[in-house]
C-alpha cells in the first residue's frame, strides 16, 4: 500500500540529511554551538514580557472598542490599584486612609492619580444628607438617649465618672429592658481598652461607634483608596514600583496591625503583580523539573549516558532557537505564552526518543552504526514529520482566533516543533556520531525493553472493549451541554494571596464591588434617563450619575439635623478628659464597676450583654491586678483614661459639624468626584452596581446581559470579563474545528487511506469526549488558560496513533502485537515525558496554569490509554491486521 507524503522522496531526503550531518559531525556541531550562542544572546536581549492583560485579546472586538472609547472620557479601574484600609475603629480607618492617600499623592512620578471615594472635607460635612429622613429621625432618637452620657462626660471626663455612668446605664437597662445593644458595645470597647493600655500602640476607643450604635448610620471600618500607578508593561512586574511605594509608605506611617490598621493592595495591577511573581517562579521551577525528569526518562529508555547527552543537547539548542524566534516574531511573552518552555521540553524530546530508541535497538542487533542510524531515520522519519505537523496544528489552531495570548503561545511552540524536528535529523545524528565512537557503540546496551501488556480482553474480546468505551463516550457526549466557561479571572489566582482575598472582600459587597458597569451618555439629562431605566432592573442595586450626588429632600433633612445638633449644645465646663484624679479614687471606681458587672442578673441573663459584662469583669480584674502590682499605677491609669476618653471632644466636635451641613448643589461637589462623573466635553457617566455577588458566574452573566440589553455600549470590568470569556469560548470551538480538520488532512496525506485515518482519529475523538465528561463530573470549567487543552489533545494525541498505525502498516515480520515493538515503547516514553512536563504545571499556585497542566496531563493520559487499549482492539477487528504480512519488513 502506497502512502502520500511517506514516499521514498521524503524518506530519501531525511536519510540523506542525517547521513550528511553524520559525515560532517564536527562541522555541524561546531556551527550549531556557535549559532546557538548567538541566538541565546539575541533572545536574552530582545525577548521581554508584557503583562498587560488587554493584549491577550484582539483590540478590534466591540467590547474592547467600547472600553477604549469610555477611557477617553473617564478614568477606569482596569489599571488602578485598590488599596483596602481596614481599621479597628472608624476613626483609625479614616485617619490612616488620609495619611496614606496624602503620602501617595505626593509621589506623582509613581502615581498619576489618587482618589478616596466618599472621603474628604465635603463628605465629612455633608455626608448625613445622603441618608433618608427616616434614618435621620432614628439617628436623632438614638442621639437623644446618648445625650446625657455625652454631656456628663464633657463635664467630667474621668475614669471614675465613666465607671459611674456605666453602672447607671446597666441599672437602667435592667429596669427597662432596653438599650442592651448600646451598652454591650460600650462594655466591649472598655474591655478592649483595658488590654490596649499595656500595649505599645493602643487604639483609642471609638465614640463614633457608640454614638451611632443601634441607629441606621453605622460607620464603616473600611475605606478604599483608588490609585492609578505608572505601569511599566515592558517589565515582568509592571506595578512593582507602585506596590513597593505603598508598602514603604504604610510602614513609614505605622499603618500595620500592631497600630490597629491593616493595609491590603488589590486591583488588576496588584493581582497581575502577584500572578506574574508566582507564575515566573512556577514556570521556572516547572521548566527545570521537566528537563530533569526528561533526562531521567531518557536514561531509563536509552541506558546510555552518551545518547542521553546527545538528546539533551539537541533539546537545549532547540529551546534556545525557539526563544530567539519568539523574540523576533512577538517581541514580548504574555501571561500565557511564558509557559512555552515547559511545553517545548515535554514535546520536543519525542523526536530524539523515537530516533534514539530505534538506533539503539539496531545497534543491539549487531547492525553497524551508520546503517542503524539510516534505518532509524528511514523508518521513524515520515511518522515524526507527521507528528510535528499534527502537534503544530494543535498550537497553530488558535493563531487565526481573537485570543492573542494563546495565539502567540501557539505560534511560538508550533514553530518550535519544526525547529526541534529539523535538529533531530541534523544536530542529533551529528552529536550521536561524536559522542558514540566505534568502541562505545560496541559497548552500547540494547534499549530498555519495556513490555506493554494490554488487558487480555483487547485480544480475546475486542468487541466488548469497544462496546464499553463506546458507552463511556456516549455518556460523555450527553454531559457536554453542562460544560461551562469560567470568566472569573480572580478564581484562577492563588486564593491565599493578599490581593485575591482583598478583591473577594470587595466583590462580596455591592457598594465596594470593583466589577461595576459604566455607561457614557452624551450629557447629564441623558445619563439621568438611562440611570432610571437601569434602576428598574432586578440585578441592579443602584445606578449613579453626578446628579445623584446632590442629596434629595435637603430642607427636611437639614431641619432634622438642626434638631439633633441642639442635643450636643449643652453648656460645657472647663473640665477636660485629662483632669487628674487621685489613684485610689480611680481604682475604687473601677473596682466598684467590676463588682457591678458580677451582679446576679447579669450572671443569669443569657444575652450578648451578659457575655460582654462577664468578659469586661475579667479584664478589669486583670487590669487592676497589674495596676496594683506596678511601680507607677498612675501611668497605667492615665493611659487607660486617654484611650477611653482622650478623643471624645474631637469626635463630638466632628459630629457637631456634620449636624450643620450647608445646602449642596452640583457646583458644590468635590472636583475629584465631578471629573470622574462628568467629562470636559459634556459626556456624563452612569455607574451601575450589582445586587448580587458577581463571584458567581451566573450572577455576572445576568448582570451584564441585563444592562447591555438597555445599552449595548456599556463597559467596565464586569463586561470585559464576561465578553472575554465568551470570545475565548468561541475561539476554543473554532480552534477545535481547525485542529480536527487539519489533523485529519495531515493523516490523509500521510496514508491516503480513509480507514487508516479513521483509526488514527478514533482515539483522539474518544479521548476528547472522555476528558469533557470528566470535567463535567468533577465540575472543572474551561477558563482563559486551559482552553488550549482540546486542540492540543488532537494535535499531540495524533502522535501516538500515528506511530502505532504506521507500525501496523509495516506488518513487521515476527511481530505478533503492535505493542511489542520499539514504536510502542517509544510512544510510551514520549507520552511519559509529555505527561510529566504538563503535570509539573499542575502544581502551580496559579489556578489557571494549574488547571491547564492538570487537564493536559489527564488528556494525554487518556489519549495514551485509548491508543494502547482501544486502538489495538480496533486493529484486532481489522481484516488486514489478521492477514499475513504482505508489505515491508523492518529488521
Amino acid at each position: 500500500m502506497r502512502s502520500g507524503i511517506t514516499s521514498s522522496a521524503l524518506t530519501a531526503f531525511l536519510t540523506a540529511a542525517a547521513d550528511t550531518c553524520r559525515r560532517h559531525a564536527r562541522l555541524v556541531v561546531a556551527g550549531t554551538a556557535a549559532l546557538t550562542l548567538v541566538l541565546a544572546w539575541y533572545a536574552a536581549t530582545h525577548l521581554g514580557v508584557n503583562t498587560d492583560h488587554k493584549r491577550l485579546l484582539a483590540s478590534d472586538l466591540p467590547f474592547q472598542k467600547a472600553a477604549a472609547d469610555f477611557a477617553r472620557h473617564f478614568p477606569a479601574l482596569d489599571d488602578s490599584l485598590l488599596i483596602v484600609v481596614d481599621g479597628e475603629t472608624p476613626e483609625r480607618t479614616r485617619e490612616a486612609t488620609r495619611l496614606l492617600a496624602g503620602r501617595l499623592h505626593d509621589a506623582p512620578a509613581v502615581f498619576k492619580d489618587v482618589y478616596v471615594p466618599g472621603s474628604g472635607e465635603f463628605f465629612e460635612r455633608s455626608g448625613l444628607l445622603y441618608r433618608t429622613p427616616d434614618e435621620l429621625e432614628q439617628f436623632t432618637d438614638h442621639l437623644a438617649r446618648m445625650q446625657p452620657v455625652l454631656a456628663e462626660l464633657t463635664r467630667d471626663g474621668s475614669i471614675a465618672n465613666l465607671a459611674h455612668l456605666v453602672r447607671l446605664g446597666l441599672d437602667e437597662a435592667h429596669k427597662t429592658g432596653t438599650g442592651f445593644d448600646e451598652w454591650r458595645v460600650a462594655l466591649d470597647q472598655i474591655g478592649k481598652a483595658t488590654v490596649q493600655a499595656f500595649q505599645d500602640y493602643p487604639v483609642a476607643m471609638s465614640w463614633e461607634s457608640l454614638m451611632l450604635q443601634g441607629s441606621a448610620l453605622e460607620l464603616s471600618k473600611r475605606q478604599v483608596i483608588i490609585a492609578e500607578p505608572v505601569l511599566e508593561f515592558g517589565s515582568l512586574l509592571p506595578a512593582r514600583h507602585a506596590i513597593t511605594a505603598v508598602r514603604v509608605a504604610a510602614a513609614d506611617l505605622g499603618l500595620d496591625p500592631a497600630h490597629g490598621v491593616t493595609v491590603r493592595i488589590t486591583g488588576n495591577p496588584a493581582l497581575n503583580y502577584e500572578e506574574m511573581f508566582r507564575l515566573a517562579w512556577d514556570v521556572g521551577y516547572s521548566s527545570i523539573y521537566t528537563f530533569v525528569l526528561v533526562i531521567v526518562l531518557l536514561f531509563v529508555a536509552f541506558r546510555s549516558t552518551r545518547l542521553v547527552t546527545a538528546a539533551a543537547l539537541t533539546l537545549i539548542a532547540g529551546l534556545v532557537w525557539t526563544a530567539a524566534f519568539a523574540a523576533a516574531a512577538v517581541g514580548n511573552l504574555n501571561l500565557i505564552s511564558v509557559a512555552f518552555a515547559v511545553l517545548f521540553i515535554g514535546l520536543g524530546i519525542e523526536f530524539s526518543i523515537h530516533i534514539g530508541m530505534h538506533f539503539a535497538e539496531r545497534l543491539g542487533q549487531g547492525v553497524a552504526a551508520n546503517e542503524a542510524l539510516r534505518r532509524a531515520v528511514a523508518y521513524a522519519g515520515t511518522s515524526l514529520v507527521t507528528c510535528a505537523v499534527t502537534t503544530a496544528i494543535g498550537f497553530f489552531a488558535f493563531v487565526p482566533t481573537v485570543i492573542r495570548g494563546i495565539a502567540e503561545l501557539g505560534l511560538i511552540t508550533g514553530i518550535g516543533m519544526f525547529i526541534i524536528l529539523a535538529q533531530s535529523f541534523t544536530v542529533f545524528p551529528a552529536l550521536v556520531t561524536l559522542l558514540l565512537p566505534t568502541r562505545a557503540q560496541r559497548r552500547l546496551r540494547p534499549a530498555f525493553r519495556l513490555r506493554l501488556a494490554p488487558p487480555a480482553a483487547v485480544h480475546s474480546r475486542p468487541g466488548a472493549v469497544l462496546l464499553v468505551t463506546g458507552g463511556l463516550a456516549l455518556v460523555s457526549l450527553l454531559l457536554l451541554p453542562r460544560l461551562w466557561f469560567d470568566s472569573n479571572v480572580v478564581k484562577m489566582r492563588d486564593p491565599s494571596s493578599e490581593s485575591v482575598q482583598a478583591f473577594n472582600d470587595l466583590l462580596a459587597q455591592s457598594r465596594t464591588s470593583p466589577w461595576s458597569i459604566d455607561v457614557s451618555a452624551s450629557d447629564l439629562p441623558a445619563a439621568a434617563a438611562l440611570a432610571e431605566r437601569f434602576r428598574r432592573l432586578d440585578v441592579v442595586e443602584r445606578a449613579v450619575t453626578l446628579n445623584d450626588y446632590v442629596p434629595p429632600e435637603q430642607e427636611e433633612k437639614r431641619a432634622i439635623l438642626a434638631d439633633a445638633a441642639l442635643l450636643l449644645d449643652a453648656p460645657r465646663t472647663t473640665a477636660t478628659a485629662g483632669t487628674a484624679m487621685p489613684v485610689a479614687e480611680q481604682v475604687a471606681a473601677l473596682r466598684e464597676l467590676r463588682d457591678v458587672l458580677g451582679a446576679p442578673w447579669l450572671r443569669e441573663h443569657r444575652s450578648p450583654l451578659a457575655a460582654s459584662a462577664l468578659l469586661l469583669r475579667e479584664r478589669l480584674g486583670m487590669f487592676l491586678a497589674r495596676v496594683e502590682a506596678g511601680e507607677r499605677p498612675e501611668t497605667a491609669l492615665a493611659e487607660l483614661q486617654d484611650i477611653l476618653l482622650g478623643t471624645l471632644p474631637a469626635q463630638v466636635a466632628r459630629l457637631q459639624r456634620a449636624l450643620s451641613p450647608p445646602p449642596v448643589r452640583v457646583e458644590d461637589l468635590p472636583p475629584d468626584l465631578a471629573r470622574r462623573m462628568l467629562a470636559r466635553d459634556g459626556h456624563a457617566r452612569v455607574q451601575i452596581f450589582p445586587r448580587e455577588n458577581l463571584a458567581d458566574h451566573a450572577a455576572l452573566a445576568r448582570f451584564v446581559d441585563a444592562v447591555r440589553a438597555i445599552e449595548p455600549s456599556a463597559t467596565g470590568v464586569a463586561v470585559n470579563l464576561l465578553e472575554f470569556g465568551r470570545a475565548t469560548a468561541g475561539a476554543l470551538v473554532e480552534a477545535l474545528g481547525i485542529a480536527f480538520v487539519a489533523t485529519a488532512l495531515a493523516l490523509w496525506l500521510l496514508w491516503r487511506s480513509a480507514v487508516d485515518c479513521g483509526l488514527g482519529l478514533s482515539p483522539l475523538v474518544l479521548a476528547s469526549a472522555l476528558l469533557c465528561g470528566i470535567m463535567v463530573a468533577f465540575d472543572l470549567p474551561f477558563n482563559f488558560t486551559n482552553s488550549i487543552v482540546l486542540p492540543l489533545l488532537f494535535g499531540i494525541g495524533a502522535d501516538f496513533s500515528t506511530h502505532l498505525v504506521q507500525r501496523t502498516r509495516y506488518n513487521l515480520a515476527g511481530a505478533t502485537d503492535v505493542l511489542d515493538t520499539t514504536s510502542a515503547r517509544a510512544v510510551f516514553y514520549s507520552a511519559a515525558t509529555t505527561i510529566a512536563s504538563f503535570g509539573s504545571l499542575a502544581f502551580s499556585t496559579h489556578r489557571g496554569i494549574a488547571s491547564m497542566g492538570t487537564l493536559l496531563a489527564l488528556g494525554m493520559l487518556i489519549a495514551l490509554a485509548c491508543n494502547l487499549i482501544v486502538l489495538p482492539a480496533l486493529l484486532e477487528l481489522m481484516p488486514r491486521r489478521r492477514s499475513a504480512a504482505k508489505t515491508k519488513t523492518y529488521s
